[in-house]
């Protein structure tokens, strides 16, 4: 009888642990978004092997009410910056705007396309400019030298960017989610 019971006790720990790995392995897959349509007249070009790319931008554009926007995603080579390697980088174009992003999981990507899109805000409100010549960089009537920056933590554009992609990305996902 005492057998019995240590068997059965032995398999049910087992089918615990199996059920246990099994809902860490299932909660580290990516959720499926839910189906959605946007309006408007953006166009997002991905270019990416990250397929939803484009949707997280979508989404993104609606809640931040910017229309008209053409924007290209293109693969980041690993940039480092200073102290800090480059998850991603947007800049204007004369079409629109070249998004470049690394290869990141999807809350990753939320994130950083959020931050991203707040600086595609800056430069559509004019808050954020940077000169044809490419040689300045003028924050809210604050002109900065390109080759003379402040480091990444000091750049206001940068500070503001963090501040509001919370928010962004907080609605992007409710959206999706």
């Amino acid at each position: 009888m005492k057998n019995n019971k240590k068997t059965i006790f032995g398999i049910v720990i087992i089918i615990l642990i199996v059920l246990g790995i099994l809902f860490l392995f299932s909660k580290n897959q990516d959720k499926p978004f839910n189906q959605k349509s946007f309006k408007g007249n953006n166009l997002v070009f991905n270019k990416t092997k990250i397929n939803y790319l484009d949707t997280l931008i979508f989404a993104g554009l609606q809640e931040l009410n910017i229309e008209n926007t053409s924007i290209l995603i293109l693969p980041l080579n690993k940039n480092i910056e200073g102290d800090i390697e480059l998850q991603a980088h947007i800049r204007q174009t004369e079409g629109g705007f070249i998004i470049w992003i690394a290869e990141l999981n999807r809350i990753q990507n939320i994130e950083v396309i959020s931050h991203e899109l707040i600086h595609l805000q800056q430069y559509n409100n004019k808050d954020l400019i940077l000169t044809e010549e490419n040689k300045t960089l003028i924050y809210k009537d604050t002109k900065y030298e390109v080759g003379n920056l402040p480091s990444y933590d000091s750049r206001p554009w940068e500070t503001e960017a963090f501040t509001k992609q919370e928010d962004l990305k907080t609605k992007i996902k409710n959206i999706l989610y």
